[in-house]
């Protein structure tokens, strides 16, 4: 008989996982065996499961152990198996169930186990979300130590780490070392400051030249995007916003102002 591997469908990481009523199911799948549940179950006395194709067994998996709310830790893990055994993940439905949905999300839970263990971890009982996984994702390795470094000495909340993810994801050209340093961090927080008030000044100085329409940012200038509204009441202002809309040197400078002020 086939040893049975009894962690690859792990992914609930229950303590105490079996039963002294129920044998666990084992799936065949080639010349493999898989345990689906009761884990530290490890007696020769099973269930074999030998109809089940691969997403039948993930599936019988999800369904036996699924809490109301599942973590982005477990969520990882059966993005796990899904690549082990060539899983479409669009064809399991708990991860759009969970906001997991387009190649970046499941890369981005692929790359959660590279993760610092700390910061995996962390984030994980924040429940800071896939989101802030791709921010991670894209980062260079030393803006990740100081990430490291800032949970391990701050124990920041939810919202607090949220805010230093977003300002070393905005500021990273201008962190070049790979050490958690508080006076460096509140330097250039001051200096943002002082940026952002030169920016929004410019920004202002160009949305003057709109009378019929209204140009903003959607996202307060985390994108390099605008909002442009337009509201008509009759033909004149129809075609007065159609004139103001045509400004295409006005729209070339406020884009040409955010890429100075590194907003993209």
């Amino acid at each position: 008989m086939s040893q049975i591997d009894r962690k690859t469908f792990r992914w609930y990481k229950r303590k105490d996982d079996f039963s002294e009523i129920y044998e666990p199911v084992v799936w065949r799948y080639g010349e493999k065996m898989y345990q689906l549940n009761y884990f530290d179950n490890i007696s020769n006395q099973f269930i074999l499961k030998d109809s089940y194709g691969k997403i039948d067994a993930l599936n019988f998996s999800l369904e036996f152990y699924r809490a109301e709310e599942v973590t982005l830790s477990q969520l990882a893990s059966i993005y796990k198996i899904c690549k082990t055994f060539a899983i479409n993940p669009s064809d399991i439905k708990i991860f759009e169930e969970n906001g997991i949905k387009g190649d970046d999300a499941y890369e981005s839970l692929e790359y959660y186990d590279k993760l610092n263990e700390l910061t995996a971890e962390y984030i994980n009982i924040k429940k800071l979300g896939i989101k802030y996984i791709s921010i991670l994702k894209k980062l260079k390795e030393n803006h990740l130590k100081i990430i490291d470094q800032f949970i391990d000495k701050k124990k920041p909340s939810a919202s607090d780490l949220r805010n230093f993810i977003n300002f070393i994801k905005d500021y990273k050209n201008y962190i070049n070392n790979d050490t958690f340093d508080e006076n460096l961090i509140n330097s250039i927080r001051k200096k943002r400051n002082l940026l952002q008030s030169d920016f929004q000044e410019k920004f202002k100085e160009l949305q003057k030249n709109f009378h019929s329409i209204t140009v903003d940012n959607i996202n307060n200038f985390e994108k390099c995007s605008l909002k442009v509204i337009s509201e008509i009441s009759n033909m004149e202002d129809y075609f007065a916003s159609l004139r103001e809309f045509q400004k295409k040197e006005i729209f070339e400078e406020i884009f040409n102002l955010m890429k100075r002020y590194d907003i993209y």
